[in-house]
């Protein structure tokens, strides 16, 4: 017998993104997960602790914890993310891939 209460997060997501401006902020929450790994990521491969990290760059490890979450009001904006990269031992490069779709 198939129990119809519980459905897959991506048939949630998908009836979630038919409501006005659900998309959006799907998104948003995605990037800002995205942006919590990268931290989290980059802070581990350069074997620092969140305390090690928060001294690097005069914040406290909570500050660390809330970015490599996602918790909190704001997310890492880009220049705290070089300034991230950097004490870690790297540089933080972008590109942009043109998306076919929305391109004109």
């Amino acid at each position: 017998m198939h129990d119809n209460r519980y459905v897959t997060l991506e048939t949630l997501e998908k009836r979630l993104r038919t409501i006005d401006g659900m998309s959006e902020l799907i998104d948003s929450e995605y990037a800002s997960l995205r942006a919590a790994e990268f931290v989290k990521e980059t802070r581990e491969a350069a074997k620092l602790s969140r305390t090690a990290l928060a001294h690097k760059l005069g914040v406290s490890a909570a500050r660390i914890s809330q970015l490599e979450t996602g918790e909190g009001r704001y997310g890492p904006s880009v220049a705290l993310l070089a300034r991230i990269v950097e004490a870690c031992g790297g540089t933080l490069q972008l590109s942009v891939k043109a998306d076919p779709v929305h391109a004109r």
